[in-house]
């Protein structure tokens, strides 16, 4: 995935994983690949690498949207979203069919623009989430809980709406776009819901933003904040108000105030491998190793060797996570 930060993306017009061998793929092609998996760690970890590469990936997820394919998620523990069959009371939430890889692109494509096509499901209340497991409904279908659309040709015409509003903005928008004037374009909009997607991703973002930094942050980024701590829209003013009150996971190196959450975001991927390398290895050998060699095993903790990110900019190494 890293392969993004060495080898040039080769165009708009991509050809997807599928019809490529993938040591011929460029690679923002392995990265659509991977996104348009049926794994959801493959997935996720492919959307924070969309989402740090821009430039690359709004061209790219634009091509995705017309793949408007069934592909239903794996190994997705307790993750909360339309395509889920089950809830068990607890769990992230993405209130996106990504099991449609149109969907999917959409969702990827509204974290990286912070626009609003229209692609989330609006399914998921999170009030009756709660709501539910404090009555003790743990463990159930998910279509108990949330109010799921099942009128399939509605949802058909609702992604594909979706998709040519994203087309035709990024027809409009593609000449001189970047995500750090989307961001401030977000924040000015009249839709609060572009200033909600705005606002979730400077408290809880885990990806790049070209041109955010400590200065910029502070000269043309809070200031919109604070306008918005006053809005009449109560869940704006809600986030807006705690990420001014420093209630928030972004940080920026202590030398030079370059962004730091991608870094960190990739330490944290290493040492999820690492952990589930190590209780795979656990699972494999429990009844093989000996029982002091077992022992040590359990005991150790291999994620402790992975030092903290440095900066990109800098080389300054970064303090432990926020």
């Amino acid at each position: 995935m890293t392969g993004l930060l060495v080898l040039p993306f080769l165009g708009a017009s991509v050809t997807l994983a599928a019809e490529v061998p993938e040591d011929s793929r460029s690679p923002i092609e392995n990265v659509i690949g991977a996104f348009s998996s049926s794994d959801w760690t493959t997935v996720d970890e492919a959307r924070i690498e969309l989402e740090s590469h821009p430039s690359e990936a709004v061209p790219a997820l634009i091509t995705l949207l017309g793949r408007d394919e069934h592909v239903p998620l794996q190994n997705t523990m307790a993750l909360i979203y339309p395509g889920a069959k089950k809830f068990y009371g607890h769990g992230g939430i993405v209130d996106y069919d990504i099991d449609w890889l149109s969907v999917r692109a959409g969702w990827a494509l509204e974290a990286i623009t912070f626009e609003s096509f229209g692609f989330k499901e609006q399914a998921i209340d999170e009030s009756k989430l709660l709501a539910a497991v404090l009555e003790g409904h743990r463990d159930r279908p998910l279509d108990e809980v949330a109010d799921l659309q099942c009128d399939s040709g509605l949802k058909t015409r609702l992604r594909s709406d979706a998709a040519t509003r994203a087309k035709t903005w990024w027809q409009a928008s593609s000449g001189g776009w970047t995500r750090f004037q989307g961001l401030l374009d977000a924040l000015r909009s009249d839709d609060p819901v572009r200033q909600s997607f705005a606002i979730g991703w400077l408290r809880y973002g885990d990806t790049r933003c070209d041109g955010l930094n400590r200065d910029t942050y502070e000269q043309r980024v809070r200031p919109e904040i604070e306008c918005l701590a006053e809005s009449k829209d109560k869940g704006v003013s809600t986030q807006a108000k705690l990420l001014l009150e420093g209630k928030a996971l972004r940080s920026y190196c202590r030398r030079c105030g370059y962004d730091l959450s991608h870094a960190y975001t990739l330490v944290q991927q290493q040492r999820r491998r690492a952990t589930a390398k190590r209780n795979a290895a656990i699972r494999e050998t429990q009844y093989v190793l000996a029982p002091e060699h077992l022992k040590e095993l359990y005991e150790s903790r291999p994620w402790r060797d992975i030092r903290p990110p440095r900066c990109a900019k800098c080389g300054e190494e970064a303090g432990p996570a926020p």
